[in-house]
């Protein structure tokens, strides 16, 4: 069985399903979200547009607009599209794109909710990734890290307010 990625449902004493967002009472007409506010703010889409506005489009480690990097690619690919060089590359390089990160991974139970996620560049997240993967294997690098990456008390209260 997979994990989903959607917060779990969990249940009351009396056997009634709770929202997967705020952990309230599931209204009748409805099956695992109380409303479409608690839908809209913990659905892993709605939760990766909240994240990439919220950074302002930033990379959190390095800081790049990756606005600016996607318009720039099309601005490139605009000037190898009209040029008549015979030795241009058969192909233009892939488009830049902004990629979300769990803080507390995935994979040891970190939730797809505001407060565990930001947004990343592509070379960041994948030298996060690898780095990660690189500690799972050594337990004391493993624990010392993820109290750091962990968000505090106020960096959640601030994802919470905006």
């Amino acid at each position: 069985m997979s994990k989903s990625r959607y917060p779990p449902i969990t249940y009351d004493a009396d056997g009634n399903g709770l929202c997967r967002g705020c952990q309230g009472p599931i209204p009748k007409n409805r099956q695992t979200w109380c409303s479409a506010k608690c839908y809209k703010k913990y659905e892993p889409r709605s939760v990766r547009i909240f994240v990439y506005k919220r950074d302002e489009h930033k990379c959190q480690l390095c800081q790049v607009d990756i606005e600016w990097l996607i318009a720039e690619w099309w601005r490139e690919l605009r000037e190898w599209k009209k040029s008549d060089d015979p030795n241009k590359p058969r192909s233009f390089r892939d488009k830049p794109r902004a990629e979300f990160d769990h803080i507390i991974p995935y994979s040891e139970e970190g939730l797809t909710v505001a407060e565990n996620m930001r947004t990343l560049c592509q070379g960041c997240h994948k030298k996060r990734t690898k780095e990660w993967h690189k500690a799972r294997n050594n337990p004391a690098k493993r624990d010392a890290r993820a109290e750091t990456a962990r968000p505090s008390n106020l960096e959640y209260q601030t994802a919470r307010e905006l």
